[in-house]
């Protein structure tokens, strides 16, 4: 459901300012959200070859703003031949099969991850040693 929220109706970003109108904006957008996929599971028959139809979001909302266009005056062509809630019908999630393995593709060029390997432990060399003892001998003679 919060793919549906965030992605298929673009909420990523709240408008609120303050953090009890922000509750409510997540709020009124979750519930019509629901709403929605309330709306397409209704008109969906009960079962489609034998498995539970789903409706999808995406199709669904399409046909809510068809049918807001319909109403406003705006002629949509021969899909008015239909009634809203037999275009809902066909708003249905499509269970196919994927084909392909969701990896990304290989890129030309593209060097692959190579992760980073042992630590290289590297010695003190005998300057850097002086001045070390130098610095701690100094520290302890002033007391800091």
């Amino acid at each position: 459901m919060f793919r549906t929220y965030k992605r298929t109706l673009g909420k990523v970003k709240l408008m609120s300012r303050t953090v009890a109108q922000v509750h409510r904006e997540a709020e009124g957008s979750l519930l019509a959200t629901q709403l929605l996929l309330a709306q397409g599971a209704l008109a969906l028959p009960a079962t489609v070859t034998g498995k539970v139809a789903l409706p999808s979001a995406r199709k669904v909302l399409l046909e809510i703003r068809a049918e807001i266009r319909n109403v406003t005056g705006m002629y949509l062509g021969p899909r008015q031949a239909k009634t809203y809630f037999d275009r809902l019908k066909q708003a249905r999630w499509d269970d196919r099969k994927q084909r392909t393995s969701k990896v990304r593709r290989r890129w030309p060029g593209r060097q692959d991850h190579k992760p980073p390997g042992r630590p290289q432990i590297l010695k003190m060399g005998t300057i850097l040693k002086d001045k070390m003892e130098q610095t701690l001998a100094r520290a302890q003679a002033c007391n800091c």
